[in-house]
């Protein structure tokens, strides 16, 4: 009996190693592409905050998407500078080299992390905020939280009123939470591009897990009616019409219909959630041309 119960012990320490090892492994970051501009840090709740600096002008605060990082920004960001704009791309928390955050924050959180990057930079007027899809939610969240410091507000794949369709969202696990590379080229092309747009490497890796569940919880937690308004801030929404985890019957033209005196609602074809790179100069001329017209 003795002999028995040290073997089920045995089986049992092993089977709680191997557990350990598959989950440290799922929630292992593959490492993005380096992002541009200087890398600074500032702190939030006691959490570092990764951000990066670059051009002169006016400034405009970048926000990536879901489990992504500011790296995502930068060819946005180095057309941004030629136009004459400074760029403050922010890391989620938990990506790159800011502090996973925990899993009990709610949106909020990243705006007041927000806030303490533009302390740091000591800009007291109002800023235009850049957000993609969850980024989205962030420039939103912050927008609503503080008012008088939001002067615009660029959204792409701007959805969160609605749940992500399920068929996405078993595609997004696997991508964060896969062990195989195979598969996970091939959910990030299904769930995040165009038919007709490759999914280039920098896509396929730049992925950070632990970021993907504070953001995922932080969502879940935070009643829609705090931040999805916005405010009352001006907002320009780019839509791309392939995108499926936030349609434009239920993100984009969702938008337009509730906030049609504050919302410039454009459109574009053959482009998906991940947007950034399937139709980079359209996205460029339209932020630019919304700036130009709210004379920022």
């Amino acid at each position: 009996m003795v002999k028995f119960l040290k073997i089920i012990g045995i089986g049992l320490l092993f089977f709680l190693v191997l557990a350990a090892l598959l989950i440290a492994a799922a929630l292992k970051p593959l490492p993005a592409r380096e992002a541009l501009g200087t890398a600074q840090l500032t702190q939030n709740n006691n959490k570092h905050i990764e951000y990066y600096r670059s051009g002169e002008g006016p400034t405009l605060v970048l926000l990536p998407s879901f489990a992504r990082t500011a790296s995502d920004f930068n060819e946005l960001a180095t057309a941004l500078n030629a136009a004459g704009y400074r760029t403050l791309a922010i890391e989620p928390g938990g990506a790159g080299n800011s502090d996973w955050p925990g899993m009990s924050v709610k949106l909020d959180f990243y705006a007041h992390a927000i806030k303490n990057v533009l302390q740091v930079e000591q800009l007291d007027q109002a800023v235009v905020l850049i957000g993609h899809a969850f980024g989205n939610r962030i420039a939103r969240s912050f927008a609503s939280v503080y008012p008088e410091q939001t002067h615009a507000l660029v959204l792409l794949a701007a959805g969160g009123r609605e749940p992500t369709p399920l068929d996405v969202s078993k595609a997004i696990q696997t991508t964060l939470f896969g062990f195989s590379n195979s598969k996970r080229a091939s959910a990030v092309q299904n769930a995040f591009f165009a038919a007709d747009n490759i999914a280039p490497d920098y896509w396929i890796n730049g992925w950070y897990p632990l970021a993907g569940l504070a953001q995922a919880n932080a969502t879940a937690t935070t009643a829609f009616e705090q931040w999805g308004n916005a405010g009352t801030s001006p907002m320009l929404v780019l839509q791309a019409l392939q995108d499926k985890a936030a349609p434009a019957s239920s993100s984009g033209r969702k938008l337009l219909a509730d906030f049609p005196d504050r919302v410039d609602y454009r459109e574009v074809d053959n482009a998906g959630h991940a947007f950034l790179p399937e139709q980079h100069d359209w996205i460029v001329e339209n932020i630019l041309d919304y700036l130009r017209g709210i004379e920022y």
